[in-house]
């Protein structure tokens, strides 16, 4: 499976004199965090094995009156290296809302596309799949507008390309997206990002739906499509993640994802399929432990050169 490129990115200082000391008398800090200790046998899944830190983060959040600061910063280990700090999924934004409908953020923040969120501990399976480490951004440095109201919810943002932690001359990515929860825990948002360069645009759209088919079944789907000028064909992504509930600690998953690329000389694969299946069980409030099996078939335009690959894996989340 491939990985995502990691990035060191720089977090910008910021400072907005809009606290008043009414609201400095009602701050509150919070401290919190995660860690995410896996164990994986021989594979060509993916590359870890052993025992070896998949995921982890330390969140500092402060809220003063109508502002409020998140510091979130991620440590894991892979193949090769020991510790990697503060990678592409770092977070540090200033949020401030001036109505209950109406706030501006501004920083680095979480991507808004797709069903899996950056995080492993909000995820039922290990880590994120196809879709999440081939198709979507990680985050996006820059100025969002959020707005909202009832079930409804509009969010458009300017953020520095492809993830980089300066806008070095180039044009911004523009997004959009627009959120709908049809009823409780059942949300549909529908969400595009633009990228030009050289006078080119390269355009994402995402589509996330969830509902519950039944008190104990729950589906989730995503459907991505990328259009990109320095590929032959369109990318499309296909996701449909399901949860059976054997009850409220007890939870078997089962995630299939389809991904047709698009080529150049640079990505000979052409289509990925990947199954994953396996338990998340919750122990108590803090720790939750999990195990998987992935199996999936990588195939090439002419068919030459298909490739089954398969792993299991088995982890242990501690939250505080």
């Amino acid at each position: 499976m491939m990985k995502k490129t990691i990035k060191v990115l720089s977090i910008p200082f910021l400072t907005i004199p809009l606290f008043t000391v009414a609201a400095l008398a009602h701050a509150e800090t919070k401290l919190s965090g995660f860690a995410d200790i896996q164990y994986s046998g021989a594979t060509d899944a993916w590359d870890e094995q052993g025992i070896y830190l998949n995921d982890a983060a330390i969140y500092l959040n402060h809220t003063a009156g109508s502002a409020e600061f998140l510091l979130d910063l991620p440590f894991s280990s892979s193949a090769g290296e020991s510790l990697l700090w503060a990678q592409e999924k770092v977070q540090a934004y200033l949020k401030l809302s001036f109505t209950p409908e109406f706030a501006i953020q501004t920083g680095q923040f979480d991507t808004l596309f797709g069903f899996e969120a950056n995080d492993s501990k909000d995820l039922h399976f290990s880590a994120g799949g196809l879709l999440y480490n081939n198709v979507l951004p990680t985050s996006h440095m820059g100025l969002m507008g959020i707005y909202s109201v009832g079930a409804a919810k509009i969010n458009l943002f300017a953020a520095n390309p492809d993830n980089q932690g300066i806008l070095s001359g180039k044009n911004p990515d523009l997004g959009i997206q627009i959120a709908y929860e049809i009823a409780e825990d059942d949300p549909i948002s529908v969400g595009a990002l633009i990228s030009s360069e050289g006078g080119k645009n390269k355009t994402l759209l995402n589509i996330v739906g969830g509902f519950d088919v039944t008190e104990n079944l729950r589906a989730d789907l995503e459907f991505d499509i990328v259009s990109d000028p320095a590929l032959a064909d369109t990318t499309l992504g296909y996701l449909l993640n399901l949860e059976y509930s054997l009850s409220e600690k007890h939870v078997w998953g089962l995630r299939t994802e389809y991904l047709f690329n698009g080529r150049n000389d640079e990505t000979p694969t052409h289509s990925q399929f990947m199954v994953a299946v396996g338990p998340k069980c919750l122990v108590n409030e803090n720790l939750s432990l999990k195990a998987e099996y992935n199996l999936g078939l990588n195939r090439t335009a002419e068919g030459s050169d298909n490739k089954v690959i398969n792993g299991a894996r088995v982890s242990a989340v501690y939250s505080f």
